[in-house]
């Protein structure tokens, strides 16, 4: 705390953003909360409560370069490398979707309605797709996201934030096929992403995502004022 002391103004500042935090309302995004900069490791670092829940297990040196990759795919169209970190620290917390059972549709010669691969007997979607789609509520619309995120040339599903190729057997990967709600709360409105984006993009819907990604990426290039009124939370 005293490394972010700022004196002068009488407060304390985010490591991450530069900003000012509050100190007297723990449901504001914006208060003053501690960061462990290595998970691995016991020092900490004061942040914003916001940042902090968006970090999780990444380093601080991980988050920062995953910030700014993430910022010039979305913001500049460039392409995310999906081995820009090593995600040291990466749990692996979801579990593997449950064997589909089986359908209810008559045989059909056509294709899964996801992927046009071969159906499942009784069912419009395939058992890869079907275990995906019939695991939890929402199953319309996550048979919407899915065939919104399949790549027919790649012949995989691709992130909604990153365009990088997910893994969907894998549970244990950060690449990991979930589900994200672009409003959180609101039902329906769901894409595809990876596992560590989920987490990072956190309870902020799509446009502060962007946002934030941006402003936080100019704050790490060029140490730009991070205005965290632009985001609305």
């Amino acid at each position: 705390m005293i490394e972010a002391l700022d004196s002068e103004n009488g407060g304390f500042r985010c490591c991450y953003t530069g900003m000012l935090l509050i100190l007297d309302d723990p449901d504001s995004p914006w208060y003053l909360s501690f960061d462990h900069i290595d998970p691995r490791k016991s020092r900490l670092a004061v942040c914003a409560r916001q940042i902090n829940e968006m970090k999780q297990d990444l380093t601080g040196e991980e988050f920062r370069t995953v910030v700014l990759a993430l910022s010039d795919y979305m913001v500049k169209g460039l392409p995310l490398d999906p081995g820009v970190i090593d995600f040291v620290c990466w749990p692996g917390r979801f579990e593997m979707p449950a064997p589909a059972s089986l359908g209810r549709s008559p045989p059909s010669p056509k294709g899964c309605k996801v992927c046009r691969m071969t159906r499942r007997p009784y069912s419009i979607y395939c058992n890869r797709c079907r275990s995906f789609i019939y695991r939890k509520p929402e199953h319309v619309a996550r048979s919407e996201a899915m065939i919104e995120g399949w790549d027919a040339a790649r012949q995989g599903f691709v992130c909604k934030y990153s365009g990088v190729l997910l893994d969907h057997l894998n549970r244990k990967s950060p690449w990991f096929m979930t589900f994200d709600h672009r409003f959180p709360g609101k039902k329906g409105f769901l894409v595809v992403c990876a596992a560590w984006i989920n987490y990072l993009k956190s309870d902020l819907t799509d446009e502060q995502f962007r946002k934030m990604l941006k402003m936080l990426a100019d704050r790490f290039r060029d140490g730009a004022p991070f205005d965290r009124d632009a985001l609305g939370l």
